[in-house]
């Protein structure tokens, strides 16, 4: 979750940067989604992943979820 917020943050610093009156439709959409995942996206999509797998959640979370980044990786 500190990676996502962290993300957040600071895409909401750069929108201040560019200024409130920059419509940035890329900018917006990253934000947008970034927020989603913060509020409760990433344990749906955790959840999703784990029973996907086959693999409990907490078995994922003791493994630091390395069978799901070795999928990624592929």
């Amino acid at each position: 979750m500190i990676f996502w917020k962290n993300k957040y943050e600071k895409l909401i610093e750069s929108k201040s940067l560019l200024g409130l009156g920059i419509i940035n439709n890329d900018l917006d959409t990253m934000i947008y989604e970034t927020k989603k995942i913060l509020d409760n996206d990433i344990q749906q999509f955790l959840t999703y992943i784990s029973d996907a797998k086959g693999i409990p959640f907490s078995e994922l979370l003791e493994s630091k979820f390395l069978p799901i980044i070795e999928i990624i990786k592929k």
